[in-house]
């Protein structure tokens, strides 16, 4: 009998898991961040503009969903490609930044080196001051 209890409970844990799993937020951080962005309402703007005849043409449900899918495929490449620009434009610019503070950790570490050597000397001689 306890066994049987045991299996039922297992089962129904099982079960609410499952439907759990079945009615769960996917990424909530994702939906909240695409939302808020202008930029891509307006590429995805772009992009269903050359395919308003068709949408108008159509009374397929399908049809309008895979033509809104084909517009957010395409303004998701267009919004990847403008960011990748973006961040090279940025990482050129900063360049000289990155430059100079190499330039300043070398110069650290070389005069830290110095210094170690130096140290590491003094203390390997014989001490007769005791």
């Amino acid at each position: 009998l306890k066994e049987l209890k045991k299996m039922a409970q297992r089962h129904h844990e099982r079960q609410v898991s499952l439907q759990r799993a079945r009615w769960r937020v996917n990424d909530i951080r994702t939906h909240l961040l695409n939302r808020t962005r202008t930029e891509q309402h307006q590429l995805i703007a772009d992009a269903l503009e050359p395919l308003q005849l068709q949408m108008a043409s159509t009374l397929s449900f399908k049809n309008r969903i895979s033509f809104l899918n084909q517009a957010k495929t395409k303004a998701k490449i267009a919004d990847t490609q403008h960011r990748t620009e973006r961040l090279q434009a940025d990482i050129e610019s900063n360049q000289s930044h990155v430059t100079k503070l190499k330039d300043t950790y070398d110069s650290v570490i070389t005069g830290c080196a110095a210094l170690l050597q130096t140290a590491a000397i003094d203390l390997r001689l014989n001490k007769t001051s005791f």
